[in-house]
């Protein structure tokens, strides 16, 4: 009966553990801070990065793209320029605002409602920032181009926008509800109790013995096992949320590397654990053995 009970009381262990640490990657991961350097990273306009697949989002990003050289053409704009704008800091950074309202919306009841009106208003300001912290490499000519040209096209961004903020309404209620609550602080909280409590009764039941390390070190080592198998399929869920979205995976596959970066960093930590717990373990069992 003992024995079931610690078994029961590891399982339990195992998934506190295991859902917290799922709990603390995926929030921090999807933090503005986070969000912002991995956008600064990106070459968004770079269509042969390894990102850029043959799947329909792609294609039709690239095409986007095609259509946005064209487009700058007809206003005396070099693909160079265009280039320069989109991967400059200025407008990374509205890109960057925008996707952190999206996960805003998503993990906050909160919702933040933005008109297109505000979109256009914004990336114009952007625009301009980026003119003004350059105007040494740009003639007056091609500043009114520019301007010209982003009038024309903001129609595009604002279209794009809306995907990214309001993830709440294109989303399933309860499925909604269910994500937030599993990123969200009150859960964390619970877990970090639920492991406190687990891991004292554990050691309770099998402090004479030692086996109390024993059964933490094999627990850590689940959940080193479970981490590593999840980080493999985050690539095919990454790769959902952008055919749902129909967001380019040049956006979605640098958040899903870095996630899959993160649980990879926690699949070591925790094995280093289970490693240090069992041979705590086995130099126990054989002090007490030569007692």
């Amino acid at each position: 009966m003992k024995k079931f009970t610690l078994i029961v009381l590891s399982i339990f262990l195992f998934l506190s553990i295991f859902i917290l640490e799922f709990n603390i990657i995926l929030s921090n991961n999807l933090s503005k801070t986070n969000i912002t350097k991995i956008v600064d990273n990106i070459n968004i306009t770079d269509k042969n990065n390894e990102s850029n697949n043959n799947s329909n989002e792609n294609i039709n990003y690239n095409r986007e793209l095609d259509e946005l050289y064209l487009l700058a053409k007809e206003h005396n704009i070099k693909e160079e320029t265009v280039n320069n704008i989109i991967n400059s800091k200025e407008v990374k950074e509205f890109i960057s605002k925008y996707i952190s309202y999206g996960t805003d919306n998503l993990l906050n009841i909160n919702t933040i409602n933005i008109t297109n009106q505000e979109i256009e208003q914004d990336l114009n300001n952007t625009i301009q920032e980026y003119i003004n912290n350059n105007q040494t490499s740009l003639s007056n000519k091609e500043q009114n181009d520019i301007k010209k040209f982003v009038n024309q096209y903001s129609y595009k961004v604002t279209e794009i926008i809306p995907n990214l903020t309001n993830t709440n309404n294109l989303i399933d209620k309860n499925i909604l509800s269910f994500v937030r609550f599993i990123l969200g602080n009150t859960l964390r909280i619970i877990l970090i109790v639920t492991i406190l409590i687990l891991t004292l009764l554990i050691y309770l039941l099998q402090r004479k013995n030692k086996k109390w390390l024993l059964y933490l070190g094999n627990t850590f080592l689940v959940v080193t096992i479970f981490t590593f198998i999840f980080s493999i399929s985050i690539n095919p869920i990454f790769n959902l949320v952008s055919r749902h979205f129909s967001i380019s995976n040049a956006l979605i596959n640098p958040f899903s590397r870095s996630i899959i970066k993160t649980f990879v960093t926690c699949s070591i930590v925790t094995i280093i654990i289970s490693i240090i717990l069992l041979v705590v373990y086995e130099k126990s069992k054989k002090t007490i053995k030569s007692r």
